[in-house]
């Protein structure tokens, strides 16, 4: 062993090219071995089985999914067990709601209204929203799909026809042209109704009409489009 050594050491002293490309090569071998460590520590994901549920036509219907996330909570792969056409339904599981399609975003900021656009298979859970460089804890805000889906980040009234219903957060309501349904987390429970005027939602921090499609007293129209949205970052 001692006199291979001696024999490695002696080539290293008559040939100082091969000595500088030993080291050469040990320094690339150490950047790969850090490389990769950063690598899987920075694309590091989770795989696990949750359970959610979602209302189709007004029947509660539960699921198991095996969900794929990232360290920063956001959902890679979301495979559901059942053969469910999610559309923009919000999917709701422990603690957090799933949203399966692109969805406008509505921050509330004394006053004003900024609207974004969410990626799918965004998520509030914990309170905070997750998408795509994106996580916070916003205080006011609601969550639409361009179309006829709201979902509130604040508890508010629900008017039908002048008829109240205290909705919590995290409720839903989804309004078409005489009809409209709407979900009271809090309750677990969802109805669908006809109405004849106008469905009213006042959170105190926005209200919107509902059916019209439009934000704050003054009917401003709400966007019909995500398509020229920026998606919200920080």
């Amino acid at each position: 062993m001692k006199k291979n050594m001696k024999r490695i050491k002696d080539l290293a002293n008559d040939n100082t090219r091969l000595t500088v490309l030993f080291l050469v090569i040990a320094l690339f071998i150490v950047i790969f071995i850090v490389y990769s460590i950063a690598g899987s520590y920075f694309n590091y994901s989770t795989t696990s089985t949750e359970n959610y549920y979602v209302y189709l036509g007004g029947e509660k219907v539960e699921f198991a999914a095996e969900v794929t996330q990232n360290r920063k909570g956001l959902i890679n792969t979301f495979k559901s067990n059942r053969d469910i056409n999610f559309e923009s339904l919000p999917i709701y599981g422990k603690n957090e709601i799933v949203f399966p399609s692109d969805m406008l975003i509505s921050l509330y900021d004394g006053g004003n209204y900024k609207f974004y656009r969410t990626h799918a298979y965004s998520r509030i859970k914990d309170d905070a929203i997750i998408t795509n460089d994106y996580t916070s804890k916003d205080a006011h805000y609601f969550i639409y799909d361009a179309n006829n889906l709201y979902v509130f980040n604040d508890a508010g009234v629900l008017s039908i026809d002048n008829k109240e219903i205290q909705l919590s957060s995290y409720s839903y309501v989804i309004c078409t042209d005489d009809t409209v349904s709407y979900y009271n987390y809090a309750q677990d429970e969802y109805v669908s109704t006809e109405y004849k005027n106008d469905v009213i939602y006042d959170s105190h921090y926005y209200y919107l009409n509902l059916s019209e499609d439009t934000i704050s007293r003054t009917g401003d129209l709400l966007p019909k489009s995500l398509n020229y949205l920026k998606f919200i970052k920080k």
